[in-house]
């Protein structure tokens, strides 16, 4: 009951908080104006109502997706590897998404029939964030071990890294200013008709790993109690690696490498809970992580000022803390 009163909490506080995400921006939108221009079509102010629809929903939409998306892939990891350190990026992604949209953007200097999209940026970085996931999957074969497979991705990460280096030491100043923009994250990017297909990647991640729930709950037993219980540590590594590929892929494809989000969420959802059951941690950490990405895009929104603030700056601000507070609050992750 106690759980039950705390989710209801979460969810209208998420509700609160995206409402008052649409009223943050350049143009200051009042409340009441912001209701009044969604629900009549005929609305006096016509600017405010195009700016709702064409820029703020789909910025809003992008962030309850990105929160959800990465807050359960790193759930997903952290489960799976039995490491609390573990986010979402560790499989080394992030890295293939950035190396594919470095191609992209570096690469039309070189490549003169490049031309550069917003399509074709979130094309590339999904390519580039689900080869990785491929390979990645191809070495699980060969190694059993766990370990073994996190250091194969964190291996990719500095060698894709490396590569993205190599590229912008040899790219035109305003070109890798592009690529460097993308790198902060941002939620504004994606525009209301790449909603859909962000959508699409989220929930058929989101139900993966929904359909994983009772699989997982035996991973916080060692790898021979988990087959005792006649549970496939082949199959849920395969389910848990395409679910966070569909999850971190369609993220950091639309919005960039965000920060802390998928690290921190599970803490925070398992602090405020103190629950372990994957039943409840899936739907509570989507709430969370919504709640986290919200805040974290009403800030880079700089309501306080003129100038927008990097998404990557306001998670790292917040994120970093928040992480240090729960090292502080549990004395050692464990």
């Amino acid at each position: 009951m106690k759980h039950s009163f705390r989710y209801f909490i979460l969810i209208c506080l998420a509700i609160v908080l995206v409402l008052f995400d649409l009223t943050v921006g350049a143009e200051s939108i009042k409340f009441s104006e912001m209701i009044e221009s969604l629900w009549n079509p005929h609305a006096d102010n016509e600017i405010h109502r195009s700016i709702l629809l064409e820029f703020r929903l789909p910025r809003v939409f992008s962030a309850i997706l990105s929160g959800i998306g990465l807050s359960i892939g790193g759930l997903l990891m952290q489960t799976y590897f039995r490491n609390p350190l573990a986010g979402p990026y560790v499989l080394g992604i992030g890295a293939g998404a950035s190396f594919g949209v470095a191609i992209y953007t570096l690469g039309s200097f070189f490549f003169s029939w490049l031309i550069i999209s917003s399509w074709g940026l979130v094309s590339f970085a999904f390519i580039g964030a689900f080869s990785v996931m491929l390979l990645i999957g191809l070495f699980s074969l060969r190694f059993k071990n766990n370990v073994s497979i996190l250091i194969i991705g964190l291996m990719f990460s500095y060698l894709i890294s490396a590569l993205v280096t190599f590229l912008q030491s040899i790219a035109p100043p305003e070109l890798v200013k592009q690529f460097v923009v993308w790198g902060m994250g941002s939620f504004t990017a994606v525009h209301s008709a790449q909603i859909p297909y962000f959508l699409a990647l989220v929930l058929a991640g989101w139900f993966l790993a929904w359909n994983l729930r009772n699989r997982l709950d035996a991973y916080y037993l060692s790898d021979f109690e988990v087959q005792t219980l006649g549970v496939s540590i082949k199959l849920v590594r395969n389910r848990s690696f395409l679910a966070v590929a569909l999850l971190v892929a369609g993220v950091t494809a639309f919005c960039g490498p965000i920060a802390f989000l998928g690290m921190a969420v599970p803490h925070i959802t398992r602090m405020i809970f103190k629950n372990s059951k994957h039943h409840y941690l899936i739907l509570q950490s989507s709430v969370v992580g919504v709640i986290l990405a919200i805040l974290f895009d009403i800030f880079s929104q700089n309501p306080f000022g003129n100038q927008p603030i990097p998404l990557n700056t306001i998670a790292s601000i917040l994120g970093a803390p928040m992480v240090i507070w729960l090292i502080w609050k549990r004395r050692a992750i464990s």
